[in-house]
C-alpha cells in the first residue's frame, strides 16, 4: 500500500475547512489552499501534480470541492502519481455557516460589510461574499460517494468552540421593547433584566425606510430607561427588501454576532426577546427565545 496520501477537505464556505486542514498540517502534510495561493481549482490540481512529482508524499487540499467533477481532477492526478486520496467532508448547518462567515468578516475587516462595500471587498477577499452565495453553495453541493475512487470518506460535523466566560446578554427587538409613542413594555424590560442581570443588552431592528432617524431616537429612549451602567447598544439594518445584500437583516445573524463580539457576550447563554416570527433569528444564533 502506498504511503503517499492526498487529503481532500471539502465543504461549503464557512464550514470550518481551514480549521480541519490545520490538524493535518500539524501532522506534516503540506497545504494547498486556493484562498492563499490564488487561481482556480484546476490550478490547484496542477500544483498538486507538481508537488507529487517533486516527491512530496503528504498533502492536504482544503477548498470547496462541491462537485464530483472538481474532486475528480484531484483523484486522477493523485492516482497517476501513486497516491491515495482521503476525503474529509466538513458538514455544517446553514445557520452555523452563516455565523462563521460573519465572524470571519468581522475578524478580517472589523465591520459588517454590505451592498457596494461588500461587493468591492469580495473582489479581493474570497472569504467575503453575500448570503445568496452560501445558499447557492448548499444547493450545488454533491456529497462524496464511494464510487469516486476515494480511499476513505470521513464526515466531520462542525462543532463550535465554547466562548470562555462570555456574558449572558439580552437581545431585544425594538418592536418588543417599545409600543406606540415609544412607551416601554414592562414585561419586556423585566424579561431582559432577568436574562442579563448584569450583562449587556442589544436593541435591534430592521428599518429600511427610516433607519438612521429611528436609531437616533432609540438611543435617546435607551438612555432614559435608567438601567444604570449597563451597556445597551442599538444596531439597525437599513438595507432594502428583496434578496439580501447584507448579513445584518434578521434572521441573518450579523447584528447579534457583531454585538456579541464587541461586548464579549456568549450567544448560547443569551435570550432573544422578540415577536414570534423572530424565533428563527434566535435559533440561528443558538440563543434562547422569548416571544413578546
Amino acid at each position: 500500500t502506498s504511503t503517499r496520501e492526498v487529503v481532500l477537505v471539502m465543504g461549503v464556505p464557512g464550514a470550518g475547512k481551514s480549521t480541519a486542514a490545520r490538524a493535518w498540517v500539524e501532522r506534516g502534510y503540506e497545504r494547498l489552499n486556493r484562498d492563499e495561493l490564488g487561481g482556480t481549482l484546476r490550478g490547484i490540481a496542477k500544483r498538486l501534480d507538481g508537488k507529487l512529482a517533486e516527491g512530496v508524499d503528504k498533502l492536504v487540499l482544503d477548498n470547496t470541492y462541491l462537485s464530483r467533477a472538481s474532486r475528480a481532477d484531484v483523484v486522477r492526478i493523485a492516482h497517476a502519481r501513486g497516491a491515495r486520496v482521503r476525503c474529509v467532508h466538513v458538514e455544517v448547518s446553514l445557520a452555523d455557516a452563516q455565523r462563521n462567515v460573519v465572524e470571519r468578516m468581522l475578524e478580517r475587516h472589523g465591520e459588517l460589510l454590505a451592498g457596494a462595500d461588500l461587493a468591492r471587498v469580495a473582489k479581493i477577499d474570497p472569504n467575503v461574499f453575500g448570503p445568496t452565495v452560501l445558499h447557492r453553495a448548499l444547493r450545488d453541493l454533491e456529497p462524496p460517494d464511494d464510487d469516486e475512487g476515494l480511499e476513505a470518506i470521513e464526515r466531520a460535523p462542525f462543532v463550535r468552540a465554547d466562548v470562555a466566560h462570555g456574558a449572558a446578554a439580552a437581545i431585544v427587538s425594538g418592536d418588543a421593547l417599545w409600543g406606540p409613542g415609544w412607551k416601554p413594555h414592562s414585561t419586556t424590560l423585566e424579561a431582559a433584566r432577568e436574562a442579563a442581570p448584569t450583562g449587556p443588552w442589544l436593541v435591534y431592528a430592521w428599518r429600511p425606510d427610516d433607519g438612521e432617524a429611528w436609531a437616533e431616537r432609540a438611543r435617546a429612549e435607551v438612555a432614559a430607561l435608567s438601567e444604570g451602567s449597563r451597556p445597551i447598544d442599538v444596531y439597525t439594518c437599513v438595507h432594502a427588501p428583496g434578496p439580501p445584500t447584507c448579513w445584518c437583516r434578521p434572521p441573518l445573524p450579523g447584528l447579534a454576532v457583531a454585538f456579541a463580539r464587541a461586548r464579549s457576550a456568549d450567544l448560547s447563554r443569551s435570550l432573544v426577546i422578540a415577536p414570534p416570527h423572530h424565533r428563527t433569528f434566535a435559533d440561528n444564533l443558538g440563543a434562547r427565545f422569548s416571544a413578546s
